[in-house]
């Protein structure tokens, strides 16, 4: 696992370099044969954290942290990283790297050669592929971005925060018209924003979403984060052949992208591969198991549970994504089937109440988006049932 950099400076361009350094040295590290590298998401939770390394090691399950920091000199910037071995606590590299700031996003190379030279001699003769970050173009743009993506997280799934999210989104497009990441996020949040019921125009933003997904892929074809979000959004967008391949690319590219992996599950799922997509679905979110999305994955991997029998599976996964958000409408709505069909009903009627607690506006049309037309006949019964005698 690589802890993200610690930044010794107040200055944001400072601070966007060092998330970048970590950022960087997973997706390094993930390339090398014989690593699984936890995904930045699950990183990124212990940001401005004190940080119990050996509490990390137990609760993540790896065997070694990666851990640093960079400080701003004049016109050269310092990194210093060091590996430690998480039972016991015990450092077992660490160097320094002096250089000028024009070259900083050099680092990574260098910096991820040292670790897998000392967590097994022979990786280092692996070709490690050097990633040269893109500057960030418009600070603003990336503040915006960073914002907009946040968003969610921090205030759950809603008509507001959906519309409030996107329009962060499109200031930073706005910014910079070759922000590639930020068009991706936009394609897939306008694309998710509609199979939750919660877009305005679903035309217009399924229609945006596509051309700012290939937007996207234009820009940066190679970009595994750009590939994932878009591929995903194409995917949602009906065109999962598209949007697999596209996902396939990422995981390549970064096999530590548990968004990517997960899309891929689901794009498979589409393309009725379902015992492959719900293997991609659990090894995605293997990857990243503190990652604030793993509510919104695991409802979806428990509908795909659902339609190939399993059950007793998808009812565990539903109500582990209830547990994890318990904000999440739509979780609800994936243990309100699973619980019916295991002759629940008493609680998937519950369920259903506590989903349209969470969002008053709920309607039939939406659970069918959502649960596919075949668990929308399953729900409708118990759906008349609540909303007759609210």
């Amino acid at each position: 696992m690589v802890l993200p950099f610690i930044c010794l400076s107040d200055d944001r361009q400072h601070e966007l370099l060092a998330d970048g350094m970590t950022e960087d040295i997973i997706t390094l590290l993930a390339r090398l044969p014989g690593f699984f590298v936890i995904a930045r998401q699950s990183s990124f939770v212990y940001k401005h954290q004190a940080v119990d390394i050996r509490r990390v090691g137990k609760d993540l399950g790896v065997r070694y942290v990666v851990e640093g920091s960079l400080r701003p000199m004049d016109q050269q910037v310092r990194v210093s990283a060091r590996l430690i071995e998480a039972s016991t606590g015990t450092q077992l590299w660490a160097n320094q790297f002096d250089t000028e700031i024009g070259n900083a996003y050099e680092l990574q190379d260098r910096i991820a050669r040292g670790i897998a030279g000392r967590i097994e001699p022979e990786l280092t003769r692996a070709e490690i592929a050097l990633i040269r970050r893109r500057g960030q173009g418009n600070v603003s743009a990336w503040s915006f971005f960073r914002e907009g993506y946040g968003l969610i997280s921090l205030k759950g799934w809603s008509e507001e925060t959906v519309k409030k999210a996107t329009d962060l989104l499109q200031e930073a497009v706005h910014l910079d018209p070759d922000f590639a990441l930020a068009r991706a996020q936009l394609a897939l949040l306008l694309s998710l924003g509609t199979r939750l019921g919660l877009t305005e125009d679903g035309a217009a933003a399924n229609a945006q979403a596509r051309a700012e997904g290939e937007r996207a892929v234009q820009l940066d074809q190679d970009g595994s984060e750009v590939l994932g979000l878009a591929g995903c959004a194409l995917a949602e967008l009906g065109d999962p052949i598209r949007g697999s391949e596209l996902l396939e690319s990422a995981v390549e590219n970064d096999p530590s992208n548990a968004q990517a992996w997960v899309a891929l599950g689901g794009a498979l799922c589409l393309l009725r591969r379902f015992e492959e997509g719900i293997e991609k679905f659990a090894h995605g979110m293997r990857l990243s198991p503190r990652d604030y999305r793993l509510a919104f994955w695991g409802t979806f991997y428990a509908i795909a549970l659902a339609r190939v029998g399993r059950l007793a599976d998808a009812y565990e996964q539903a109500k582990l994504a209830v547990r994890r958000d318990p904000r999440f409408y739509a979780a609800r709505l994936a243990l309100a089937i699973t619980a019916m069909q295991l002759d629940r009903s008493e609680e998937a009627t519950e369920s259903i109440r506590q989903a349209r607690r969470l969002r008053p506006k709920l309607s039939f049309a939406e659970i069918q988006l959502l649960l596919g037309r075949r668990g929308g006949d399953v729900l409708q019964p118990l759906w008349t049932s609540v909303v007759t005698n609210r």
